[in-house]
């Protein structure tokens, strides 16, 4: 069996972490390998990505993330069998920056207003998710 597969879901919600210091190019092709053992074993599964978040701490990688997840999205797009959770609306303010309101104080993990808002998103999706 394959070791990314174990518990033979219908449905896997991956969401990422951030880009971990690689490029918006790695970050795709990470998901693609992923989603290609996924669908080497599971053909059937249905995937359900969560980008990268924006973060206050992070702000200066923001272009680098909005690439990656947009090249990401493309992937999904592309693909019937993949889901793309658009969290980072909810998580920037009207001028378009991470709201800080969302983080504790080293502005790059969730406070209880932001996870709030990361599950309100992540249900919402997973609610019309069709595994």
């Amino acid at each position: 069996m394959n070791p990314i597969c174990p518990f033979r879901r219908k449905l896997a919600e991956i969401p990422r972490r951030g880009l971990g210091g690689r490029t918006a190019e790695q970050v795709a092709a990470d998901f693609q390998a992923f989603r290609d053992a996924v669908k080497k074993d599971l053909p059937k599964t249905r995937i359900l990505y969560i980008p990268v978040k924006p973060s206050v701490a992070r702000r200066a990688k923001l272009d680098v993330q909005k690439k990656a997840n947009a090249l990401v999205k493309a992937i999904c797009d592309a693909d019937a069998a993949l889901g793309y959770v658009d969290i980072v609306p909810g998580m920037l303010g009207a001028n378009g920056e991470p709201t800080p309101d969302l983080f504790v104080k080293d502005g790059l993990h969730l406070s209880a207003a932001g996870y709030e808002q990361w599950t309100k998103l992540v249900a919402a999706a997973l609610a019309t998710a069709k595994p």
